[in-house]
């Protein structure tokens, strides 16, 4: 059993591609439920919606894997959490056991030694050049990774939120710097009484620092979770966000612990964020209140196809993407049309 790996790469640097989308198309090859997918125009913010089972967490987790140009640690990841990894397998020996990647492909081929050749693969439509191939023959998996582009900073949010170890680990990234304030001032776009925020030690005794908040209506600190499970869902959302500065997002069902009515609002803020920190972001929802969000702000937004909605539909066996952007998502809520 081995792994090889072929790389072909092209250098171009974080400031030459500044400001463009990093990932502005898709096709995706024999990815889980996809034999063949292509979506030809991405948008900087992205919402991804479906009926269940039409392959919207998969879609997300393709691009993750482009985005990280294939790195064997998030293929891994991809299966742990879907429970998919043998216990035998650790992020470090990969090669050993790889029994768990046949979930990975189309199919779920189960592998043995007169397995027929399985791949996946998945690229940019608009640049063939692009793409990251996954070959498995028999007990040899090859990676073929062709790079275009530097390996952008990326973080993906799982329908749980960000992890308190992760927040810690964001909050000392951005700790006595600009971004503390450009955090602060994002949070009052959801609660505005908040004057300030910290993570510190609590309760007395405690081993492990949590976001605590001071309010302008009062003189004590307060944990941030009193303030309602969004604010910590929006938390953990923006302190991702500034720490991928030219970089990619990836939520998982973001509607979950936050109420309908705060929906506008955050994407305010993921809308006005993704702009300034130049961040792509891709989503996904369940919710008809969070479409609707979702397309009143991206109208009102004034960069064009900022904001896109990719919509997965399950045509007999096949599963295909339509994309609507800002203009015509107001135009297909306003008339009724299905988009979820």
């Amino acid at each position: 059993m081995s792994t090889t790996v072929e790389e072909t790469e092209k250098t171009e640097t974080a400031e030459e591609t500044k400001n463009e989308l990093l990932l502005d198309s898709l096709e995706i090859k024999g990815y889980r439920c996809f034999e063949h997918l292509t979506i030809e125009k991405l948008g900087r913010v992205n919402l991804i919606v479906g009926k269940n089972n039409v392959g919207k967490t998969a879609l997300l987790e393709a691009l993750w894997i482009l985005a990280n140009r294939g790195d064997r640690k998030i293929l891994n990841e991809i299966l742990d959490k879907r429970y998919e990894l043998p216990l035998s397998v650790s992020y470090d020996s990969y090669a050993r056991n790889q029994d768990g990647v046949g979930h990975l492909f189309f199919g779920r081929p189960r592998f043995n030694e007169s397995s027929k050749n399985s791949f996946f693969k998945v690229g940019l439509f608009n640049n063939p050049d692009l793409y990251i191939k996954v070959e498995r023959v028999s007990y040899q998996t090859t990676y073929t990774i062709y790079k275009t582009l530097f390996r952008p900073p990326t973080f993906y949010i799982e329908t749980n939120g960000v992890h308190n170890t992760e927040i810690i680990k964001f909050w000392d990234k951005i700790a006595l710097t600009e971004k503390k304030n450009y955090v602060i001032n994002s949070l009052q776009i959801i609660l505005e009484k908040i004057s300030d925020i910290d993570l510190l030690v609590y309760p007395e005794g405690a081993t492990e620092r949590i976001p605590l908040a001071r309010t302008i209506d009062s003189s004590g600190r307060i944990p941030l979770k009193s303030l309602g499970e969004g604010m910590s869902r929006v938390f953990g959302i923006i302190l991702a966000l500034v720490n991928c500065q030219d970089g990619i997002i990836f939520i998982d069902e973001i509607e979950i612990g936050l109420h309908y009515s705060v929906l506008p609002d955050v994407w305010k803020l993921i809308f006005k964020t993704a702009k300034d920190l130049n961040v792509q972001v891709f989503a996904t929802t369940h919710s008809k209140d969070c479409v609707e969000a979702f397309a009143q702000i991206a109208n009102e937004n004034d960069e064009k196809d900022d904001g896109m909605l990719i919509r997965l539909e399950r045509h007999d066996e096949k599963i295909v993407a339509k994309t609507i952007n800002e203009e015509n998502l107001g135009l297909a809520i306003d008339y009724g049309a299905e988009v979820r």
